[in-house]
Order: structure tokens, then sequence, then C-alpha cells
């Protein structure tokens, strides 16, 4: 997984470092990481961050 993390990305950073984000996820598999955000536009708002740093959402993997 390591291989994918670039170090100056603040996502990819709550990746590599679980003891920051612990009391924040919601959810978590091999592909995603779900959290809440620090700062909700809305109550329960929630960011889904994938696992593979990716310039643009487009670039993200479906998993199929």
């Amino acid at each position: 997984m390591k291989s994918f993390i670039k170090l100056d990305c603040r996502f990819c950073y709550l990746i590599d470092h679980p003891e920051e984000r612990r009391t924040r996820t919601c959810g978590e598999n091999v592909l995603y990481l779900a959290i809440e955000d620090l700062y909700p536009v809305a109550p329960g708002h929630t960011l889904v961050i994938p696992k593979t740093h990716s310039t643009d959402f487009t670039g993200c993997d479906t998993g199929t």
C-alpha cells in the first residue's frame, strides 16, 4: 500500500496514519476509507477517500 501513498497529500497521510483518524473513521475496506469531516457542510457529512493516490476522482479504480 505504501507505494501508492503521496507524502505531501493530506488524505494519503490519514490513510498511512490510522491513529490520526481513529475517532473519525466510519468505515473502511481494502479500497476506500470513510471518515467524518472535520468541517461538515451538513450533519453527518462523510468523506470517502480512495486508498491509492489520484489527482482527481475520475482516476479512481472502481474495484471491479
